[in-house]
């Protein structure tokens, strides 16, 4: 038996959706052996100017899926979308786009038994869950502490940070945390000229 899982990268500007076919045999494989299990059946990105909802891109992705693989409808039994923002209630709001996105509207509109909204360092963050020792380079030496913290830190537009933390069934769970809203403090002279100027222009707060 197999299934149809979505998964997707929505931002401000484009939105990034790949569909997957899992086996049985594939959902109870370690974290680091998930993508060698999920055989991608359709990939596309698709620039968000182009759409009123986010609805109507996906609707689109998955009638290209249809097509692509000769069926009459594709049933997607599960889909987890990074969105780039805070997450509430299974609803995000963006910031740089005039849509909204409702977890469980969207999926009883579309047919997905289950779909999920994460922040999208959350996802970077279960991400790091999966890098084999080849993906990474030390950037300092030293030793891991099975069972530690784990810190994820990228800039960007913004700077997006999260962290994990182990339980004591020895799994990671991810948590946001919009570190690039922290509040600007300045240290000296020139950035406090900096402030005042961004907040003659910007009004408020400064981050």
């Amino acid at each position: 038996m197999s299934w149809y899982v979505l998964s997707g990268d929505i931002g401000g500007t484009n939105s990034r959706l790949v569909l997957s076919r899992v086996t049985q045999a594939g959902l109870e494989l370690p974290e680091k052996d998930f993508a060698s299990s999920h055989e991608v059946v359709h990939q596309h990105t698709y620039k968000n100017t182009g759409y009123d909802t986010f609805t109507a891109v996906l609707e689109r992705f998955i009638d290209e899926c249809a097509t692509a693989l000769g069926e009459p409808q594709i049933i997607i039994t599960t889909g987890c979308l990074a969105v780039a923002g805070p997450v509430s209630g299974g609803c995000v709001h963006f910031t740089n786009i005039d849509w909204v996105i409702n977890a469980e509207e969207l999926g009883l509109t579309l047919g997905i038994q289950k779909l999920v909204l994460v922040n999208d360092f959350v996802a970077n963050g279960y991400g790091l869950l999966t890098l084999r020792d080849s993906e990474v380079t030390p950037v300092q030496e030293g030793e891991a502490v099975v069972g530690a913290p784990m810190a994820l830190i990228g800039a960007g537009t913004g700077l997006g940070e999260c962290f994990l933390t182990c339980g004591t069934d020895g799994r990671y769970d991810a948590w946001a945390s919009e570190g690039g809203h922290v509040e600007f403090g300045p240290t000296c002279e020139l950035e406090r000229k900096l402030l005042a100027f961004l907040q003659g222009r910007f009004g408020g707060r400064v981050s």
